[in-house]
């Protein structure tokens, strides 16, 4: 597939990555836990290969 035809699915595939990162935020309690859980989506490794 070349980089103009999966480009569309990449952007969407993104959206749904950042979606679940916010809920997984969103259930810590603490700011300390969003922290710790910002950080480790941060540091993920799908985070990576979409950057």
């Amino acid at each position: 597939m070349s980089g103009c035809a999966a480009q569309p699915q990449l952007t969407a595939v993104r959206f749904l990555f950042d979606r679940q990162a916010e809920h997984h935020l969103a259930a810590a309690v603490t700011p300390m836990g969003r922290a710790w859980r910002r950080r480790r989506i941060a540091r993920s490794s799908y985070t990576r290969a979409f950057n």
